[in-house]
């Protein structure tokens, strides 16, 4: 089963485990209650899917363009953190993307 993240001009889709682990790691960084719960509830009930492209959502895209680089996780197989760390560079080049359009949103 695999996973997807929306975005304005990108869908980034990655294997359910590697989509969950996005979403646990935007869920302990969430800042309120609310989006904890939301990402907890997908998470929860196995739906590996995340619409980020309304500028609403921009506080996680900020998340992973901005945080998420820093805090890319090691994994003991070195063939999975090279197919990981791949994948998890594309989702953040995909949410700097985003985070340019929310920006230019919020001026209009």
């Amino acid at each position: 089963m695999a996973g997807d993240i929306f975005f304005s001009k990108h869908n980034w889709a990655a294997s359910s485990w590697a989509t969950f682990y996005v979403f646990d790691y935007l869920a302990n960084h969430a800042p309120d209650a609310s989006t904890k719960k939301k990402l907890s509830e997908l998470i929860e009930n196995n739906i590996p899917m995340l619409d980020l492209r309304d500028p609403e959502n921009a506080q996680l895209v900020d998340i992973l363009a901005d945080d998420l680089p820093r805090n890319i996780p090691v994994l003991q197989d070195p063939q999975s953190q090279e197919g990981f760390a791949t994948l998890l560079t594309e989702l953040i080049e995909y949410a700097r993307e985003q985070q340019i359009e929310n920006r230019e949103a919020r001026r209009l």
